[in-house]
């Protein structure tokens, strides 16, 4: 993103979950320490659908949010992740819903 020129407004972090067939114990202590500290996320992914290439990403958001993600297909599109599903974001990420 620095070599873009990138400079985003917010915090943009990246997290690795080792353990989501092991009682989400990763997800679930990475949300204990975020609602600890008082984070406030405003958007999580995860990414973890099998070994094959991903094609885009299934959300859980109102429907208004979905339909703006929905907007932006034609840039994922060059990438060949355009598809857009709406429900099951992904169990690691599911303790933040709770945060």
């Amino acid at each position: 993103m620095k070599e873009a020129g990138i400079k985003p407004k917010r915090t943009i972090r990246v997290v690795l979950f080792m353990n989501e067939e092991n009682g989400l114990r990763g997800g679930n202590k990475y949300a204990e320490v975020a609602k600890k500290n008082k984070e406030n996320h405003i958007f999580a992914l995860e990414s973890d659908a099998g070994g094959f290439t991903p094609r885009g990403f299934s959300i859980d958001a109102r429907q208004s949010q979905f339909e703006k993600i929905q907007s932006w297909e034609p840039l994922f599109r060059p990438y060949l992740i355009h598809y857009f599903e709406k429900g099951g974001s992904g169990a690691d990420i599911s303790p933040l819903e709770n945060g």
